[in-house]
């Protein structure tokens, strides 16, 4: 709901039903069905994994918002190996927002191919937990300071 995406989920409603404990989000482990699911699902899934996993880690609740971003904003989080994204796979990055600065945590890929495409913007999720975390470290680190041409590499 709070991404405005409609998808089929069910829903288990128990009656009256009171654990005797109560847990954080960040606590519960994740179900990770093994069967098979398509493209597009498994990158919400694999979004969904990593923000669960920094909350918990950071013991903090992260916020999180839909956002068009321009691409020059964008900041990388690792050396990108660039090769085409499908034109079908058409989903959203996922982008920590700290001190001002978007950093892109996955969809690296994504990115450069729309850039290749002349495509200037790029919906992302974006997500905070009001902190540093280890990706804004590793993008210093690596020295990117912006996606274009060179940094996305040849087209492969």
């Amino acid at each position: 709901m709070w991404l405005r995406v409609k998808i089929n989920a069910y829903v288990l409603d128990v009656p009256a039903y009171d654990p005797r404990e109560k847990y954080h989000v960040w606590e519960i482990d994740l179900i990770n069905p093994n069967e098979v699911i398509p493209k597009w699902l498994s990158i919400w899934k694999h979004m969904v994994n990593i923000i669960h996993f920094l909350e918990k880690n950071h013991r903090r609740i992260a916020r999180l918002w839909r956002e068009k971003l321009p691409i020059r904003k964008l900041i990388p989080t690792e050396k990108i190996y660039y090769r085409e994204v499908p034109s079908e796979i058409n989903e959203p990055i996922l982008v920590y927002y700290y001190d001002d600065e978007y950093y892109v945590v996955d969809g690296h890929n994504r990115v450069c191919t729309n850039l290749y495409r002349g495509i200037n913007d790029i919906e992302a999720v974006v997500f905070t937990l009001d902190t540093t975390i280890g990706l804004i470290e590793t993008s210093k680190k690596i020295g990117l300071r912006e996606f274009n041409l060179e940094t996305c590499g040849e087209l492969t």
